[in-house]
């Protein structure tokens, strides 16, 4: 595989990891509003865009392996090991988030006005 190949399915990669996260913060803010016709409509432009990278990342894995590109699928795993973990670690930060909660009612209380 050469390296204009790898370049390209970095990029695949990376991209797919930034669209999976803008989703999530999309979907966190539009989801409370949106009507079941668009949610469908959103769902089908995120089903797309997901299936082209997938195909794209399978047939250039396929390649790999049918070229025996050792070298190739072995940065490959790694690339992906480093993204899964980016990924989770973006999904507890949201979580965190999520949890903390501000307690307006005894919010003032703790501030000292003298």
């Amino acid at each position: 595989m050469s390296k204009i190949d790898t370049k390209i399915l970095e990029d695949l990669i990376e991209r797919s990891i930034l669209l999976t996260q803008r989703h999530k913060m999309e979907l966190k803010t539009i989801l409370p509003t949106m009507s079941g016709v668009r949610l469908t409509k959103l769902k089908g432009v995120l089903d797309s865009e997901g299936e082209v990278i997938d195909k794209m990342m399978r047939d250039a894995v396929d390649r790999a392996v049918e070229e025996d590109d050792i070298k190739f699928l072995s940065r490959l795993e790694q690339m992906l090991s480093k993204s899964l973990k980016s990924l989770h670690k973006e999904q507890e930060k949201m979580d965190a988030e999520d949890e903390e909660e501000i307690d307006l009612d005894n919010f003032f209380e703790d501030i000292d006005y003298e």
